[in-house]
């Protein structure tokens, strides 16, 4: 009889720990997207010169869902796409995936302020993103891609 109804109570709670489960994911890829666009940042800072947030939808790259942080000495020369941190050490982190590290969460593209579709985030050496085609120095608010679920849940990071 006790096995029935707990039993019974399992069944009830699968849905609701399910979308716990969703949400717990979708919290754990947001912090680390924002993470590691953060980290990108602090390095321009304290280490001088351009770092980027490499979004791997680049036509070139071909790495849907990930991303990586590079380093530049000039801000329009960045490692190739096959280059790894053995290869080159402008190559500050490998390609993440976010679908492998959390199933079932993609990253959409990453939006400028006028919704183009950027390939990264640079940051100089105040922290301040700059406009990755020629390098100004000039705020821009940036609406970076979203993180999103399969179950239509989703976070602006």
């Amino acid at each position: 009889m006790s096995l029935g109804i707990l039993a019974t109570l399992a069944i009830i709670g699968m849905p609701w720990f399910s979308g716990l489960m969703q949400s717990y994911r979708l919290n754990a890829a947001t912090l680390q997207v924002t993470s590691d666009l953060r980290y990108a940042q602090s390095l321009a800072v304290s280490n001088g010169g351009y770092y980027r947030f490499h979004w791997g939808n680049d036509a070139l790259v071909n790495q849907s869902n990930s991303y990586r942080i590079e380093k530049s000495t000039n801000g329009t020369s960045w490692p190739v796409a096959s280059a790894t941190m053995a290869s080159d050490p402008n190559v500050i982190s490998s390609w993440m995936n976010i679908g492998t590290s959390y199933p079932g969460m993609t990253l959409t593209a990453v939006n400028d302020a006028n919704n183009a579709t950027l390939t990264g985030v640079v940051f100089n050496s105040r922290g301040s993103s700059s406009d990755p085609s020629n390098v100004s120095v000039k705020p821009a608010p940036l609406r970076i891609g979203e993180v999103t679920h399969e179950c239509s849940e989703s976070a602006t990071v």
